[in-house]
């Protein structure tokens, strides 16, 4: 299973609003987020995705089946390799943290009517274990990642070159590397994020809703941050021999998650892609990467133009020098 599942449903937030229904999502537009990237003669397609879907989301928008089969290449955040996940969840997902007594009475509760799904993954890190409730309350709602988009668009990429920007262990090697106190956090939204606000990330996707999506995914990873800061400084803080206050701050700022789950990755995914433009035998790239890389000041496109690419949003621009209804 690859991180791209993981780490964008780790997103998801805690976020006020009226319920969303999986049926209602179908009736709203349908615009996910599609960039035209040109960089000396050659074009790329940028396109946000989800790493969950269902099967009415298929197809795609016109524009973004019309990009993708124009494509001479498909070119994806990593790769999936089944003969390495087991190898790599045993490296990276079984390391045990200690818990807390909140954090232990919310699991005790939520697995006494779910003993033997939380049996099953009781051996695996906090983040493994945030992942897999996540994916499961994701199922209830017919969502899935058998449906997600990168995976969709990888089983219709025929005889094509993939690419990958990132390598699986790279992914989960970054998740694994979190403190024990940002996993157990990872679990308890996992388990409390209402099914609304769940859904709501589903939604904004399908309407390339920019603003919302940024303030669900970037505006979660700069709150939960500050809140581990806080919690930090709280456990760091001791009396002193006068009897004051003092804050030890040395190792007390963890380092952003931000910059760590998004912005370092932006700028190595548009490196990437220059990389492939600049391949003589590729003219036209399509690529999909989780849509959390295409918001916000800091985002994919942002870094490539400071490296003089073009670039239209193919909603609001015609991308394909013909109009497409």
């Amino acid at each position: 299973m690859a991180f791209s599942q993981m780490y964008r449903l780790m997103c998801v937030v805690i976020f006020s609003l009226s319920f969303v229904s999986v049926q209602s999502m179908a009736k709203v537009g349908y615009n996910p987020l599609l960039y035209q990237i040109n960089i000396k003669g050659k074009t790329a397609y940028l396109f946000g995705s989800i790493h969950i879907g269902q099967a009415d989301f298929y197809p795609l928008p016109l524009q973004v089946e019309r990009a993708f089969s124009l494509a001479s290449a498909l070119v994806v955040e990593a790769k999936p390799n089944n003969d390495e996940i087991l190898p790599l969840m045993l490296k990276y997902g079984r390391k045990q943290y200690p818990i807390n007594k909140e954090v232990q009475s919310l699991l005790t509760q939520y697995c006494q009517s779910r003993a033997q799904f939380c049996a099953q993954i009781a051996d695996f890190s906090p983040w493994v274990q945030a992942l897999q409730i996540s994916l499961m309350r994701y199922g209830s709602m017919g969502l899935s990642g058998q449906f997600g988009v990168d995976v969709t668009l990888m089983r219709k990429n025929g005889d094509r070159p993939l690419y990958e920007l990132e390598s699986t262990e790279a992914q989960l090697s970054l998740l694994a590397s979190f403190s024990g106190k940002i996993q157990w956090n990872m679990l308890k939204e996992s388990i409390h994020t209402s099914r609304a606000d769940m859904l709501l990330l589903v939604d904004a996707w399908r309407q390339g809703n920019e603003p919302l999506l940024t303030t669900l995914i970037e505006g979660q990873l700069i709150e939960s941050n500050e809140n581990i800061k806080r919690d930090i400084m709280k456990e760091k803080t001791v009396t002193d021999s006068e009897g004051s206050l003092t804050e030890l701050t040395s190792n007390a700022k963890p380092s952003s998650l931000i910059s760590q789950l998004l912005w370092q990755r932006n700028q190595t995914m548009a490196l990437g892609i220059e990389r492939l433009l600049n391949n003589q035998d590729l003219d036209v790239l399509f690529v999909v990467v989780g849509v959390g890389h295409l918001v916000g000041d800091k985002n994919i496109q942002s870094v490539l133009l400071k490296k003089g690419a073009t670039i239209k949003n193919c909603w609001q621009q015609d991308c394909f020098n013909t109009q497409v209804k």
